[in-house]
This record gives C-alpha cells, structure tokens and sequence, in this order.
C-alpha cells in the first residue's frame, strides 16, 4: 500500500515538473524588454515579428539618404525606396532567451536590430531616384544673327555629367551604419556632347555669296531703293528644308500699293515704265546668282528683255506678280539659309547662302559670253496727234539684242576646275527704237517716202 501511494505522489511530482518546464519555455517574451524603442514584452514571436516589420517600416520612412556630387548636385529621397532588412529574428530569439523578469525591477532591456543594406536589390530601385542628378550634354548651335560680322553667331555646347548607379550604390552601402540619416559624396561622369562648335558651324558654312550695285542714277531712285530693302528685308533669314523648293513671288507676295511696295521704273512692253515693286528684279537677280554658286536645283527662271547692267549677260532674273517667277529646290541633305543685306551707304545688295559645309571642299564660278548680237531694225515712226508741231519724241529706245551663254565651273579644293556645265543659253531679242511725231512732221517724212 505505502508503496503504490509513493509511486502516485512521484507521478504527481513529474507531472508538476513537466507542467512547471512548460511554463518556463512557453514562446513568449519576458517584461520589460525593448526592441529598437518598440515595447515587445509580452509579446510571442509571431505577434513581436509584425510589430517590428511595421516599426522599422516607419523608421526607414523617416531615415533619409542624401546624395550630393561634386559638382554641386543633390537629391533625397527616403531609405524605403530602398531594400533594407533587419535581423529580427535573429534578436527575437536573443529576447526569448532572456529571463522572464529582469534582475532589477523597472530596469529596461534594450535589443537593437542590425540594419542592412542589399545592394543587387536596391540597384534598379536606386536609377530613376538618382535621375535628377543626371545633366544632359548641350549640343553647340549655330544661328542666323544679321548682326554679327559674321552673320553666324554660335552657342558653345556644354558638357552633360551623371551620377554612376555603381558608385552610389556602393558609397551607400560603405555608410550603413545603423538607423539613421545616410549622406554620401560621389564623383560624377562627363557626358560629352554630340556636336561641337566646329560641327555647328558646318552646319552654316556660306556657300555662295553674291553682290550688285545700284549706284547708277536710274538704279539709285528712291522709289526703287526702297523696293529692293523691303524685298530683301523679306527674304532675309529664309529657312529652305532639304526637299523644298522657293518660290519667290509666293514669299514677297503681290506687289501692290496696299502691300508696301512703291512706285518705280521697270520694264513693261519693251521699255521703262512704273509700276508697284520696279527694281524687285535685282533682288531676284541677285538671288538667282547666289542660288546657282550654291548648286541649288534650278526650277524656274526668265531673262529681262535686254541685259542688265547690274550683272553679266545671261545671269539677271526678272519676275512679275501676276506671272514670270523665280523658284529653285533644295536638292541636299540638309537644310539652307538666306541671307540678304542691303547697304545703303555703299549701294548694294548682298545676298549669301548658308548651308552644310561641301566634304570635298570644291566650290563653284559662274561665266557667262555673248555669242552672236542680234542687230535691231530699222526705227518705226508713228503719228502722235497730241504733240505740238516739230516735236519728236522717243516712245522706245532701239536696243540691238544677243545669244548669251551662262557656265557653272566646278572646282575642286586645290582650285582645279574639273567640269563645267551649260546653265542657258538665253536670247534677248532686239527692240525696235518707236519715235512718235508731231501731225507736221510725220506726215512730211511720210510723203518724203513715197
């Protein structure tokens, strides 16, 4: 009997042992014990591993990384955009290994988790967070300044610079040094621009330039001055696109009273008469000389009735408003400029053509020679009634006519020339003199005649 009630109270005590060793391991954390400043006692493992996800979540959010350049550059952004992690189940385990109560009462114990940073990770996340440091490399330009002695003024490219991903992300990880704002310093790498001031300028080498002269006094009236000003001040700074063709009565328009043109003396009927926009053929002249000394395709182009002073025979380009025009085509790759500049002081009008610079360096000359005259006939007479007796006067001017012939020579670099090509062959007919007589005087020559 004393044997059996010894073998139920040993049971017993086992039993008590187990229950009190349960207890004791029961997955739970002792009071008083922290956890980066989180409170966890209490806690079992599961329950204290959210609460510390969610608590570090929120320190990353405040936790800020800076990044600055030597150059002067800076960006911030938060340590959540990143991929961090923490050690908290290694530090859970270390708080579950702590006695349930601390040896002194109200003492804290206090755990920290170790921040990491995980770089192969973060890479991709840290490119579009480290953009705005990126400088972009500014192209050298060339643009039309009417202004300049050169007429070309050229902005100088800038060089462009970025931040390296590898670099920051190392110097990131290199100042990981627990919770707490990052600052780092990095070198950046120099993005060279894609075209320099000497390719710029390329862009709007001059192609061809060409002069007339309106000193003479019948080319110097005002009238006429101010028509060859306005029309080039119109022309000036055109933009021709690779492919396009210019039309120069569609650019200056008609040339009329209500537009701005004045009155001065063109040609009409074979003589000098006046009319809204005379003198507009020297622009169009000299235009037409440019276009060919720059290779541009020729489209359309009519000779006056007779030579013009102003340029060698076979090269003038006269046009109309309702009719004859001139119009040329951009034939190359890239696009052409037109510049046109009147000065007063020496009487003249400049017109140059700005494109891409020729590889082969070669260049063009025009020639142009009378090939035959064409002799004029015979004056005509005719009766003009409102004359008064013996008076004659000149209604026409007889003017004997030609066959000229224009070239394009072409020339290379060392100034060799290589081909020329026929660019017209123009006829200018001759123009009767007309001579209108007094009713006296008409009908005496008339019967000296007969």
């Amino acid at each position: 009997m004393k044997t059996k009630v010894f073998f139920v109270i040993a049971i017993a005590l086992l039993l008590c042992l187990i229950s009190c060793n349960e207890i004791e391991t029961e997955e739970f954390i002792g009071e008083l014990v922290h956890i980066d400043g989180l409170d966890v006692s209490g806690m079992d493992e599961y329950t204290a591993t959210e609460a510390l996800i969610q608590a570090h979540e929120a320190l990353l959010f405040e936790m800020r990384i800076t990044v600055n350049t030597k150059d002067g550059d800076s960006v911030s952004f938060t340590a959540a955009e990143l991929d961090f992690s923490f050690n908290v189940e290694s530090v859970l385990k270390e708080a579950m290994r702590l006695s349930k109560k601390p040896e002194q009462d109200g003492e804290i114990r206090r755990l920290t988790c170790d921040i990491s940073y995980n770089e192969v990770e973060s890479k991709d996340l840290l490119l579009p967070l480290i953009e705005p440091l990126k400088k972009a490399p500014v192209d050298a330009s060339a643009h039309y300044d009417p202004g300049s002695e050169e007429l070309i003024s050229i902005k100088p490219s800038e060089a462009g610079s970025y931040a390296d991903v590898e670099t920051v992300n190392q110097a990131i990880a290199d100042n990981v040094h627990g919770i707490g704002d990052i600052t780092v310093t990095v070198d950046t790498v120099e993005l060279l621009p894609e075209v320099d001031e000497e390719a710029a300028k390329a862009e709007f080498y001059m192609l061809a330039e060409y002069t007339t002269e309106f000193s003479s006094t019948e080319l110097s009236a005002s009238g006429r001055v101010e028509n060859i000003v306005k029309g080039a001040a119109i022309i000036d700074g055109y933009v021709l696109e690779p492919g396009k063709e210019f039309n120069i009565n569609e650019v200056l328009g008609p040339r009329t009273e209500e537009n701005g043109w004045s009155m001065a003396f063109g040609i009409s009927g074979g003589r000098y008469v006046e009319s809204y926009g005379g003198g507009i053929c020297q622009v169009s002249t000299t235009l037409y000389n440019a276009a060919l000394l720059s290779d541009l395709e020729i489209t359309e182009r009519h000779h006056h009735t007779w030579p013009m002073g102003y340029t060698d025979v076979g090269r003038d380009a006269t046009i109309t408003s309702d009719g004859l025009n001139l119009r040329f085509k951009n034939t190359m790759e890239s696009k052409v400029l037109i510049s046109a500049i009147v000065d007063k002081a020496n009487k003249s009008i400049t017109i140059r053509v700005f494109g891409k610079a020729p590889e082969d360096g070669g260049y063009i000359e025009l020639s142009s020679k009378k090939i035959r005259t064409l002799e004029r006939d015979e004056p005509i007479y005719r009766l003009n009634e409102t004359l008064p007796a013996d008076t004659s006067n000149t209604y026409r001017s007889g003017r004997d006519g030609c066959i000229a012939e224009t070239y394009k020579e072409y020339y290379n670099d060392n100034g060799e020339l290589i081909y020329s090509v026929l660019v017209s062959r123009d006829t200018y007919n001759p123009v009767t003199e007309i001579i209108e007589l007094s009713a006296d005087l008409y009908y005496a020559r008339l019967w000296s005649t007969q």
